[in-house]
């Protein structure tokens, strides 16, 4: 049943994706073919080529509109290319345009029924309004000299409303400060060497994020926001105190592979999740992200953990018997007007049931959008994970949640209002089955592009510049 949802879903997503690219624009002729008589333009050969510019212009922005879009997306360092001493060979990408210092934040606020809300540490279920990973952060870039800039990031998370929602994909673990720490790091960017440090975006995420993209539901069995944390201390969501660089390969040519980044992170001593006063020791991630000459993408990731004293009561209570690995392997796909992505995962010592033990098994998150009218979109997908039959500590846990949603976009999905329903098919240890959860809330980013808010530091911030 599980695999035929998602088989109808992505099938579903594609089907209405190419119906909708085919009834906006002619067929483009096959090499040695003539276009049809419909499609041969009576304007002078100037004209056309200057409508062709337009459309492709048009074509790229809507592309990247479309990218844009993805929870990736929070990550600006993933796009950045480089010639490392390993690849000598054309010039360093980097971003030289953006300003020396850039502000920005999202407020998110929504309404859930029958989800499991909190205040005050009291539980309970029904309707409550809570916050859905509202954030503010500060970007700087300078640039150092010919190819080289320095680049550094502070993001917190806060909460508008004194009601959380536990179900937020942003992974974070409310502890009711007034602004909790998200990403902090520097970092330099060379021809021949890339290096950053400090609380970041993860390898992992990279490849797990792709599915990482609804509302407020998701995100859940991918194994980047691990055992009820963010994922720093594991290092396969924001991880903490990590040490990451990258190397720009072009080896597969033959293969019609575009060149891609391969990305390395390094961890040492982070505390084990659930675990009291207990560190891994050396922890390392890997990941590679690769866009075909045919336009669709596929990714791996793997990440480390190493638990050094396995014996160790604190360990044998949690459950763990091993070090922890996840392994991610991830699949994406899109049109002008939707996108579909799948990440499957294997997850050893990584992920937690409902009693907060470790549990070995196997997790699938797929995510598909469309734009079915201009600024209306449907989203749909599902999070899954089945542990191991031979794992004493799964019990009859299982996760099993169906998503469909309704967006109204404003300025893409940088401001938005959304409808998200989760249905809840899965089960605790004891057997018992979560109820299904209905949220409708709004997101509303301020900073990005021409939404500004901040354009009386403007004069400040070129005189910084002129120093």
């Amino acid at each position: 049943m599980k695999c035929n949802f998602i088989l109808l879903s992505l099938l579903a997503v594609f089907w209405a994706g190419v119906a909708k690219a085919q009834s906006g624009a002619a067929p483009e002729p096959t090499p040695g073919e003539t276009a049809p008589e419909s499609a041969i333009s009576t304007v002078d050969s100037s004209q056309t080529q200057k409508d062709e510019k337009k459309a492709v212009t048009a074509a790229e922005t809507e592309g990247k509109r479309i990218s844009n879009d993805a929870a990736l997306d929070q990550d600006p360092e993933s796009a950045r290319r480089f010639v490392t001493p390993f690849e000598r060979r054309g010039d360093a990408e980097v971003k030289t345009e953006e300003p020396l210092l850039r502000l920005y934040g999202s407020v998110r606020i929504h309404a859930i029924e029958n989800g499991t809300e909190f205040s005050n540490d009291d539980q309970g279920s029904g309707f409550s309004v809570g916050d859905g990973g509202s954030r503010v952060g500060a970007r700087l870039q300078r640039t150092l000299g010919e190819g080289t800039n320095f680049f550094g990031r502070v993001e917190g998370g806060f909460n508008i409303l004194d009601v959380f929602s536990s179900n937020a994909s942003s992974g974070e673990d409310n502890q009711g400060h007034a602004l909790n720490p998200r990403l902090y790091y520097v970092g330099i960017d060379s021809p021949y060497v890339f290096a950053s440090f400090g609380k970041n975006w993860s390898t992992y995420y990279k490849i797990a994020g792709m599915t990482d993209r609804f509302a407020v539901f998701g995100g859940n069995t991918a194994g980047a926001f691990n055992a009820g944390t963010d994922g720093g201390a594991s290092g396969t969501g924001r991880a903490d105190e990590v040490l990451q660089t990258r190397l720009y390969l072009d080896i597969f040519k033959g293969l019609r592979i575009k060149p891609f980044n391969l990305n390395l992170q390094y961890q040492r001593s982070q505390p084990i999740p659930q675990v009291a006063d207990v560190n891994f020791g050396n922890q390392f991630g890997a990941s590679a992200w690769f866009d075909t000459e045919a336009g669709w993408g596929f990714g791996v990731a793997y990440n480390l953990s190493r638990i050094e004293d396995r014996k160790a009561p604190e360990i044998v209570a949690a459950g763990l018997d091993g070090n922890d690995q996840a392994l991610a392997a991830s699949t994406r796909w899109s049109g002008d007007h939707w996108y579909a992505s799948l990440v499957w995962s294997r997850q050893d010592n990584h992920a937690i049931n409902d009693q907060n033990l470790y549990v070995d098994g196997n997790g699938v998150e797929l995510y598909a959008q469309w734009e079915f009218r201009d600024r209306w979109w449907l989203v749909a997908g599902g999070n899954w994970f089945m542990a191991d039959d031979r794992d004493p500590q799964a019990g009859l846990y299982e996760v099993d949640k169906k998503i469909i949603g309704l967006r109204r976009t404003i300025d893409s999905f940088n401001r938005m209002f959304y409808l998200e329903y989760q249905l809840n098919d899965g089960s605790s240890f004891a057997g018992e089955r979560n109820a299904n959860e209905l949220t409708v809330g709004i997101r509303w980013d301020f900073g990005y592009g021409k939404h500004r808010p901040f354009e009386v530091l403007d004069p400040l911030l070129k005189k910084v510049e002129e120093l």
